[in-house]
């Protein structure tokens, strides 16, 4: 654990005096980090234990689960944008190459009639 970290940890154990619950929760946390997927897990920077007594420490449990949700969905939306966008490309040209083909002289035959 680096130094910050055990300043934190050391920080809240002095304010609060909480030890056992501060351990059980702490427990608990790595626990639920141990659980999670192993994508998510070789996104960590640091041990799982040394993220969970951090997590305990500050009061600030992340929901990995929900930010890799949302990571997916945005980069899903890009790719349905690019297919629109490509979709909507080929939709044009074929209209344009229409009117680039299309014949003055029809119109004035059409007129006559």
């Amino acid at each position: 654990m680096s130094i910050k970290n055990e300043k934190v940890v050391d920080n809240f154990l002095e304010n609060h005096n909480m030890d056992f619950l501060f351990s059980i929760l702490a427990k608990h946390e790595a626990e639920r980090l141990a659980d999670l997927p192993e994508g998510i897990k070789k996104k960590f920077e640091e041990k799982i234990t040394t993220l969970a007594l951090k997590h305990i420490a500050m009061n600030e449990v992340p929901d990995y689960i929900v930010e890799q949700f949302e990571q997916e969905l945005s980069e899903n939306r890009n790719d349905e944008d690019f297919e629109y966008e490509e979709e909507y490309e080929n939709d044009m040209s074929k209209y344009t190459d229409d009117l680039e083909s299309y014949d003055d002289d029809d119109d004035e035959n059409f007129e006559d009639e």
